[in-house]
Formats: C-alpha cells, sequence, structure tokens
C-alpha cells in the first residue's frame, strides 16, 4: 500500500486544465479578489506552526496534491491531527480536496494563492510610504 501511495505522489495529476480553468471539483468557491473577512480566515487557518508547514509541503505540487497518507508520513503526524489540521485549512479555502480511488487528495487552492499575492502586493506601496514618513521623521530629530 506504501508504494501505491508513493506512486501517487510522483504521478501528474489526471485532469487536464482547459483553457487555463482549474477542473470543475478543483475550483475555487471564492473567485474574485479577497475580502478582508477571507484574508482573515486564510491569514489565521496559517497562522500555526503545523498548518504553515503542510501549506509549504503542498505548495510545489499545485494542483496535483498529495494523498493524506503521504502528508502524514512525510509530516511525521498523527492521523487524527493531520485530520485536524486539514479540515480547517480546507474550511478557510487554503486546500482543495477530491477523492482518487481510495485516497484523499488534498491540493493548495491555487486561486486563493494568487489572491493572497495580489493582497499583499496591493499592501506593499502603503508599507513603503508609511515606511518613507517614519524614516523621514526620525531623520529629523
Amino acid at each position: 500500500m506504501d508504494a501505491e501511495i508513493e506512486t501517487l505522489a510522483e504521478r501528474p495529476a489526471v485532469e487536464a486544465v482547459v483553457c487555463g480553468r482549474l477542473p470543475h471539483r478543483w475550483r475555487s468557491r471564492r473567485p474574485g479578489p479577497m475580502s478582508d473577512t477571507q484574508a482573515i480566515a486564510v491569514l489565521a487557518a496559517l497562522g500555526h506552526q503545523v498548518r504553515l508547514g503542510l501549506w509549504r509541503l503542498l505548495l510545489p505540487y499545485g494542483e496535483a496534491g498529495l494523498a493524506a497518507g503521504i502528508i502524514a508520513a512525510r509530516m511525521s503526524i498523527l492521523p487524527s491531527s493531520l485530520s485536524f489540521h486539514l479540515k480547517l485549512m480546507t474550511q478557510a479555502g487554503i486546500l482543495l480536496q477530491r477523492r482518487s480511488s481510495r485516497h484523499i487528495m488534498y491540493a493548495v487552492n491555487v486561486e486563493l494563492v494568487a489572491n493572497l499575492a495580489d493582497l499583499f502586493s496591493d499592501l506593499t506601496p502603503h508599507a513603503t510610504i508609511a515606511s518613507e514618513e517614519v524614516t523621514g521623521l526620525s531623520g529629523d530629530c
């Protein structure tokens, strides 16, 4: 069974991206710009060491994702604890879940990652201006 799970991790996603869109079951439920409420939920869900590590583990696999068993083995985490964290991240929209034969696959929600990147890039000019204002003030003293 472990060999079968490892094979799943190495195999590319079977479903193809059509016209630049995600397959229906991988599509985000929350298209468009990220609301403040959603940003707070996403950042809160990522605000735990295990969940941040889980997100970092899954990022390179993109839409293909990994089976829950592989994730548990690579993170050396108990399945019950992993299940709790995966559920929380799925509810926040950070991860997408699908069944592949007998395995449950988890993948990073790439649309949400893009929205999160947009949110931070929108905030960056404001942070730069604020930083310049503080620097200018401290230079006058």
